[in-house]
């Protein structure tokens, strides 16, 4: 039984792009306390910053996000948003440590807002894209991809990002742009696959017992 290759595609992007949650909460204390003359609360008032950020956003801009075409417009704009909050945080390093606060604030709150978009956008297709007669299985591959991310971010966080200086921190957000540019067309593909949508083709003719993404229990 084939692969639902659209599906699967969509989510190794959005594992891909899980990568930033592991940006505020691993990659940047250890840029600044490490790399930076930052106070050591700096990274309390960032962690705080964020959190607070994601609260007072998620239900004001997460409302916008519903359909997996919106879905998809919320990841590629996340991603701009990476590329401009990634660069700041490099920019720590070389400004006095009473600038430095202010300045990993300001990266924390371009990156909260990009956060919001892209968890936004991650359920919108997550969910919307799953077909009705599998929504667990689709979850399952959905969960599982994420958490493959997360497990392999410190290693790709600490052993590139760090390793590299400004440059890893640049080219971090230069790959968190491309996957937010990727996730429109690989979720339209997706979407025109579904089964019931008029131009799936064979995948809409397919039984409800089966499903494109694991192999069916016999």
């Amino acid at each position: 039984m084939p692969a639902d290759r659209p599906y699967v595609s969509f989510v190794a992007l959005y594992s891909a792009m899980g990568l930033q949650y592991q940006t505020v909460s691993l990659l940047l204390p250890i840029r600044l306390t490490a790399h930076t003359d930052a106070p050591r609360w700096t990274v309390a008032a960032v962690y705080a910053v964020d959190s607070g950020g994601c609260v007072l956003l998620q239900s004001r801009l997460g409302s916008k996000v519903e359909p997996p075409g919106q879905g998809g417009r919320a990841f590629r704009l996340a991603g701009l948003l990476f590329l401009v909050s990634c660069p700041l945080t490099a920019l720590t390093a070389d400004v006095p440590a009473w600038v430095a606060p202010a300045l990993a604030v300001l990266a924390v709150c371009v990156h909260s807002v990009g956060e919001v978009w892209e968890s936004s956008g991650g359920f919108a297709l997550g969910f919307g894209l799953a077909p009705d007669h599998a929504p667990g299985r689709y979850q399952g591959l959905f969960g599982i991809g994420f958490d493959a991310g997360q497990a392999l971010a410190p290693v790709i966080l600490t052993g590139a990002v760090l390793a590299l200086g400004h440059t890893g921190w640049l080219l971090l957000g230069v790959f968190f742009a491309l996957v937010g540019a990727a996730v429109p067309p690989a979720a339209a593909w997706a979407e025109r696959t579904r089964p019931g949508n008029p131009g799936a083709g064979a995948s809409a003719t397919r039984p409800q017992g089966e499903t494109p993404v694991l192999e069916a229990e016999r």
